[in-house]
C-alpha cells in the first residue's frame, strides 16, 4: 500500500498563522544549531541556582552542558530559587525541558516537580494567549485590515516548534497607521481598553512615534505598533 498518497497533517491555527505571516523566515535552523551552545559557561561567579539556569537555558544539548548540569543539580539548595530565576528571565520552559530530557536522574523529584508545576501554568497561559491571538487576527482579517503578528506565540512556534517552550506575556500586532481608528474600534468592541485610542488621542499623532497597549481585564494585553505600509509577504516600513 506504499503507493497510496500520504495524508498531510493539518496545520494548527498558530502554525497556519506563522506560515501566512512570515512565509520566508526560517529561524529554526538558527535556534536548533549547536554552534556556540557551550558559550557563556563561565559560571564561577554565579550562585549555584543561577548557574544551573544558565547552563540549561537552551534547546541544543551538548555533553559539556549535560555533565555540568548533572554536577550542579544535586547540589541545589533551593529549587524554588531555581524556578524563580528561570521564570524571571523567561527561560523556565527551556530549563525544565533540558533537565527532564538530558539529566533526569541527577534532579531530585521535588526539584523537577516544582519546575513542572510552573511550566504547566505557563502552558495554560500561553495557550490562552495564543487562542486569543488567532481570534483577533481573524477579526482583523474579516474586517479587511492587514496585520502582522510578531514575538509572542509566533516566535515560540518559529524558534522552538512549540508555544510551550517560550514565555510571553502579551500579544504584539503591527498595523498600518491609516487603519488605527478601525483597529481601535474592533479592539474596543472586544472589551479592550486604552486611553490613547480615544478620538482626540488618535488626532494627536500619538501612534506615529509610540506603541499602544490595549488591556482586557483582568490580564490580557495587546500591544499595537503602527507602520506606514504592510506588504503582501509581511514586510513593513516604519515611519
Amino acid at each position: 500500500m506504499s503507493w497510496l498518497p500520504t495524508r498531510r497533517k493539518p496545520l494548527s491555527p498558530i502554525d497556519a498563522l506563522v506560515k501566512r505571516t512570515w512565509p520566508d523566515l526560517a529561524l529554526r535552523a538558527i535556534v536548533d544549531s549547536p554552534v556556540a551552545s557551550d558559550a557563556l559557561l563561565d559560571l564561577a561567579d554565579l550562585p549555584i541556582e543561577a548557574a544551573l539556569v544558565l547552563c540549561c537555558a537552551t534547546t541544543a544539548a551538548t555533553p559539556t552542558r549535560t555533565a555540568l548540569a548533572s554536577d550542579l543539580a544535586p547540589r541545589i539548595r533551593s529549587w524554588d530559587s531555581v524556578a524563580d530565576i528561570a521564570k524571571r528571565h523567561a527561560v523556565l520552559p527551556l530549563v525544565h525541558r533540558y533537565l527532564k530530557l538530558e539529566c533526569p536522574t541527577a534532579v531530585p523529584e521535588e526539584g523537577l516537580a516544582k519546575l513542572r508545576t510552573q511550566w504547566q501554568l505557563i502552558i495554560l497561559y500561553n495557550r490562552r494567549l495564543t487562542a486569543e491571538l488567532v481570534r483577533l487576527m481573524g477579526l482583523l482579517k474579516a474586517a479587511g485590515v492587514p496585520a502582522v503578528t510578531f514575538k509572542g506565540p509566533v516566535l515560540a512556534a518559529m524558534a522552538y516548534g512549540s508555544i510551550e517552550l517560550r514565555q510571553f506575556s502579551d500579544l504584539d500586532i503591527l498595523v498600518r497607521q491609516t487603519d488605527l481608528p478601525r483597529v481601535a474600534e474592533i479592539l474596543t468592541a472586544e472589551r479592550y481598553l486604552s486611553p490613547h485610542t480615544r478620538r482626540e488621542g488618535l488626532a494627536t499623532g500619538y501612534f506615529q512615534e509610540c506603541e499602544d497597549a490595549f488591556n482586557a481585564p483582568p490580564w490580557m494585553e495587546v500591544v499595537l505598533k503602527s507602520f506606514s505600509r504592510i506588504g503582501a509577504a509581511g514586510t513593513v516600513s516604519q515611519t
